[in-house]
């Protein structure tokens, strides 16, 4: 089941895990986040600034590694210490009118560059929704460190289609609610590594 009125137990989530590791993508256009996204799905794209400088860029990067992006009170990453490396398969959690809910993902590529770092995921077979998703910081050439969101997706399961405008809204309010949690965690790691 994964739909639960309370969240899931560790149990279940690895289940729900390894049930899915061979799971096929649930669209076609597989990697499509590499370049333009395609029709018939909405598209999103959001850039926060999250901070600036040399401390804040690598404290975004270490951000960005332990998923602190999920870190928004009604959404969670199972397993927490996913490392950040194609065909890793994560289970993720959010909380929608008082259920939790329950739903996997593969990660296809990472990016790992000078002033950008991120990775993309698509979602598998039995998610509520369908696309791709890029997670990513970046950095301008003023040392700006900004957190990046880009995404195309349509409603899968049945439900998220008669809810179609109640999933967009969370589904938008994902984005800056991310940032929001992101800037927390490099507020507190730049804070931390400064000399007292």
């Amino acid at each position: 089941m994964r739909i639960s009125i309370s969240y899931p137990s560790e149990s279940s989530l690895i289940q729900y895990r390894d049930a899915r590791k061979d799971a096929p993508f649930s669209y076609r256009e597989v990697g499509a986040t590499r370049g333009d996204f395609p029709a018939g799905y909405q598209h999103d794209r959001y850039r926060f600034k999250i901070g600036a400088g040399d401390a804040d860029w690598a404290a975004a990067r270490q951000a960005l590694r332990a998923w602190q992006h999920f870190h928004t009170g009604w959404t969670r990453l199972y397993p927490v210490q996913t490392i950040l490396e194609a065909d890793q398969v994560v289970v993720v959690n959010f909380k929608l009118l008082g259920l939790w809910w329950k739903n996997s993902c593969r990660i296809l590529y990472t990016v790992d560059e000078a002033d950008q770092f991120g990775f993309t995921y698509g979602t598998l077979a039995g998610h509520v929704e369908r696309g791709e998703e890029y997670f990513g910081v970046a950095r301008d050439e003023a040392g700006k460190v900004y957190f990046v969101l880009e995404a195309f997706s349509r409603p899968d399961y049945w439900l998220a289609r008669l809810a179609g405008p109640v999933t967009r809204y969370f589904q938008v309010q994902f984005a800056p609610a991310a940032a929001a949690a992101m800037q927390r965690a490099v507020l507190e790691r730049s804070t931390a590594s400064q000399p007292v």
